[in-house]
């Protein structure tokens, strides 16, 4: 599930700037928004696993 999720947030980041190249600022910033979700998730990912279980 992390591969895959990181390969989301690479596509979405990808996307962004593709989206700046072509002058396209909200839909820039819309897939910028769309990779920190995902980044946000990850991260509460590996918290998660990290924890030891009770």
């Amino acid at each position: 599930m992390e591969n895959e999720m990181l390969d989301l947030v690479m596509k979405s980041n990808f996307a962004a700037c593709n989206a700046i190249r072509a002058g396209k600022l909200a839909e820039a910033e819309r897939w910028s928004r769309v990779a920190q979700r995902y980044v946000d998730i990850l991260t509460k990912l590996k918290r998660w696993r990290a924890k030891p279980s009770p």
